[in-house]
């Protein structure tokens, strides 16, 4: 289990372009925790399996919700795999893993509401060499 806070302060992003005006954002980014629980599994001295999830909150306050700024608290749940086993450099370790995440939030202001969902799908390989 582990628990994680990032802190920031930034009041707005000012955007400079060449042949356009420059426009100040504002941002309104503060405070971001989340926390995080996990397991493993060693099925065997190959196969270890893994699992967890997670909470994170949003770091922009609800009223800068806005296009530029789409932040949302949400949820995650992972699954993973790792086989071990020796080749002729070393000790070679095979990985696969699968994250899911979603979230909501609604903010903006009352005259220009905004409402935002995200949802994403991370799948990822890896491996090691242990020579």
């Amino acid at each position: 289990m582990d628990y994680y806070r990032f802190t920031c302060d930034v009041k707005k992003i000012v955007m400079d372009f060449d042949k356009l005006p420059t426009i100040a954002q504002p941002m309104g980014l503060g405070n971001n925790e989340s926390v995080h629980i996990g397991f493993l599994y060693q099925a065997n001295e190959k196969l270890t399996l893994s699992w967890g999830g997670g909470y994170q909150t949003n770091g922009f306050k609800d009223k800068y919700l806005s296009q530029s700024t789409p932040d949302v608290a949400g949820w995650n749940a992972n699954v993973g795999l790792v086989y071990k086993t020796k080749c002729r450099y070393g000790d070679l370790d095979l990985g696969a893993y699968i994250i899911r995440g979603v979230g909501h939030n609604k903010g903006g202001t009352l005259l220009n509401p905004v409402e935002v969902k995200g949802e994403s799908w991370i799948i990822g390989l890896g491996g090691g060499l242990k020579f």
